[in-house]
């Protein structure tokens, strides 16, 4: 059995740094949400889990599922009209 033939620029490191996160779909919902950061996580969140359920959730744009899923539970959370509070944290900045 022989070594196959290999292409002649493999193993060369490659610039990546021209690359950038992915852009939201055309159309897509921008659905309003609060983030959760280190600045506000204490007094926005965890204060007010003591009057109400308090759900978070953790997405990137790089994973569209994840922002999917963030869209859906702000509209959720939306409908129901504060009775309960949802956050995300972007795992990117965070």
């Amino acid at each position: 059995m022989s070594t196959p033939q290999l292409p002649k620029n493999f193993g060369r490191a490659f610039d990546l740094s021209s690359l950038t996160k992915p852009k939201p779909a055309p159309g897509a919902s921008q659905t309003n949400f609060l983030s959760a950061t280190v600045e506000n996580f204490m007094t926005d969140f965890v204060q007010a889990s003591k009057e109400l359920p308090v759900f978070l959730v953790a997405y990137t744009d790089r994973a569209p599922t994840t922002v999917e899923l963030r869209d859906l539970i702000a509209k959720l959370a939306s409908e129901d009209k504060g009775s309960w509070k949802f956050g995300a944290i972007d795992v990117e900045t965070q």
